[in-house]
């Protein structure tokens, strides 16, 4: 009896592939689809009986060639049209081995393709390179099932007027789309990190997502350190996921988590990752933004207990990486690390200075960033405050149990 479980995540890893394989002999996404499913089919009746194929990969790919070149022949036959250039029907061997991952770099970065929104490839990349459904991406994004539909249609639509893509894909588009598409797979992972809903199993699955598809990208990209860097820091901050919100739903801060609860073989596979991301950057493109962030997560995930990080190599870290990016969830990072390497006082009056020269003071999580140095700090009426307006303001049943709880605490200082 095949575990259903195991079935689905070796159809997962293979999507990309066997979608890519299908799309270099029919440059259509849709057909390209419709094969790969047609290959499904014949797994679903095959594997039961004989078991997974040694060479899962493999296997699915030869279905798929033959489903798309059966395809074309049924187009050929209707419409009396030419194929492409450099398919010949009569000759095409399905079983000849292909190497496919610059075919599935091309998908990747055909999900990635500017004339896509942001919200248009984060929703093409999870479905034609992570292989959800539709209901499943609308269940993970929390977005109506609909819409959904409509982003992956409006994309394909957009798409179909790129003309033979994985023969015009060069690798200039590599250099100009490479950060895109790490950025669209980062923003698959926070999906699934960052979100509170209580459909806890596709959160977790946009972790796995976002981990398959970074380590696609590390193997055909493998002397890019910023991939390196991004198969790393998701793998950290994977670790860290069991550990992060409690059964009822409270958040966990960093300095309250159960190390114990950690997952150890992520973080040995972040530091594998995070070798690799040094070692491609001596051999070429220096470190950037994701590897940074990766050493960062290192720190954390090394240290026994939240006391003991190497809390001045954190916040010079994070100083480099608030000048190269100027973002304001760094700075903030830069903010909070400051405060233990030095005091709360100290982060205050950095979190004062960011706050007049960039955009920090605007950004959502500033506040709560402050009602906890004020805690800290030892302003209790301040840090009060700030966190009963974040409780008016505040959406997220996770943030809002978790300002509850040090509302209840300040009061308990002041009772007692």
């Amino acid at each position: 009896m095949i575990d259903p479980v195991l079935a689905l995540r070796v159809v997962r890893t293979e999507w990309s592939r066997i979608v890519s394989a299908a799309m270099r002999i029919l440059h259509d996404l849709d057909l390209a689809e419709d094969a790969a499913q047609e290959a499904l089919l014949v797994a679903t009746e095959k594997w039961p009986v004989d078991g997974i194929p040694a060479n899962p990969g493999a296997w699915l790919t030869t279905v798929t060639r033959r489903r798309a070149l059966n395809i074309l022949r049924g187009r050929k036959r209707r419409r009396e049209t030419a194929l492409p250039d450099g398919i010949e029907i009569a000759n095409g061997d399905a079983d000849a081995p292909q190497d496919t991952q610059d075919d599935r770099l091309t998908l990747l970065l055909l999900c990635c393709h500017p004339t896509l929104s942001h919200d248009s490839r984060v929703t093409l990349t999870l479905r034609l390179a992570g292989g959800l459904s539709t209901r499943e991406i609308a269940r993970g994004l929390v977005i109506p099932e609909k819409t959904i539909g409509q982003r992956i249609s409006r994309a394909k639509s957009r798409l179909r007027d790129v003309a033979n893509p994985f023969s015009e894909l060069n690798p200039d588009h590599l250099t100009e789309r490479s950060g895109a598409v790490m950025e669209v797979i980062y923003l698959i992972f926070n999906a699934g990190y960052l979100n509170d809903s209580a459909d806890a199993p596709i959160k977790r699955e946009l972790l796995w997502e976002a981990a398959m598809l970074s380590q696609q990208l590390c193997e055909v990209m493998p002397d890019n350190p910023e991939a390196w860097g991004l198969a790393s820091l998701i793998q950290f901050k994977t670790a860290r996921t069991g550990a992060r919100i409690t059964a009822n739903g409270h958040l966990v801060p960093l300095d309250e988590q159960d190390r114990s609860a950690w997952d150890r073989v992520a973080i040995t596979r972040g530091e594998r990752f995070r070798t690799s991301a040094i070692a491609a950057a001596r051999r070429g493109p220096a470190i950037g933004a994701y590897a940074i962030q990766a050493e960062i997560e290192a720190h954390h995930c090394r240290a026994e207990t939240f006391g003991a990080t190497d809390w001045i190599s954190v916040e010079r870290l994070y100083e480099t990486l608030a000048e190269l990016t100027g973002n304001p969830v760094t700075e903030l990072g830069w903010v909070v690390a400051r405060s233990y390497a030095r005091s709360p006082a100290e982060g205050l009056d950095l979190l004062e200075r960011l706050g007049t020269e960039s955009n920090l003071a605007n950004y959502p999580h500033t506040r709560a960033t402050r009602a906890d140095l004020l805690r800290r700090a030892g302003q209790s009426q301040a840090a009060e405050a700030v966190y009963a307006a974040l409780m008016q303001d505040e959406t997220s049943q996770s943030q809002r149990l978790f300002y509850q709880r040090r509302l209840s605490e300040l009061a308990g200082l002041k009772r007692g």
